[in-house]
């Protein structure tokens, strides 16, 4: 069970925000305790699935030249299997359950378009229960940064 964030572990995690690879070490004079409390908080957050500390690339250095957003739409009855079954998907780096016009939301990177057309025309179509509701191709990426504002929520 996930313990409620308290205002040492958001203070833990925007240091982590701001340089992953930030020193415990440095983290803890920064905030003013036990280095050992840091490595705690930071093990814990890591178990619990609150946070992961990761590099975020360019897909563009890596040869990939298509990125797109794709909303499809599987029957209730069938969700949790069109999810199992993108999941497998490589090309697909980020996967959610949604509300709206589709209930699936996936984001994806291609080496180019043909791949792209592929995914949508031939390997979505081998899914029949799935059906492809719209894509967004991104053009130009003018922000890219998954560190989140401040919660508003309570803290413990």
């Amino acid at each position: 069970m996930m313990e409620e964030l308290d205002a040492l572990d958001r203070s833990i995690i925007a240091n982590l925000q701001e340089d992953g690879r930030r020193s415990f070490r440095r983290i803890a004079e920064n905030l003013e305790v036990p280095e050992g409390t840091v490595r705690f908080r930071v093990k814990r957050l890591q178990e619990q699935r609150a946070m992961r500390i990761l590099a975020f690339v360019d897909p563009l250095q890596f040869g990939y030249e298509v990125s797109a957003s794709v909303l499809i739409s599987s029957p209730q009855d069938r969700h949790h299997e069109a999810i199992e079954a993108l999941e497998a998907w490589p090309e697909i780096v980020y996967l959610s359950s949604c509300t709206g016009r589709a209930n699936i939301y996936a984001h994806v990177v291609c080496a180019g378009r043909a791949e792209l057309l592929s995914i949508l025309t031939d390997r979505l179509a081998e899914l029949p229960y799935l059906s492809l509701v719209e894509t967004f191709t991104e053009l130009d990426v003018h922000k890219a940064r998954y560190v989140y504002p401040p919660s508003s929520a309570p803290s413990a």
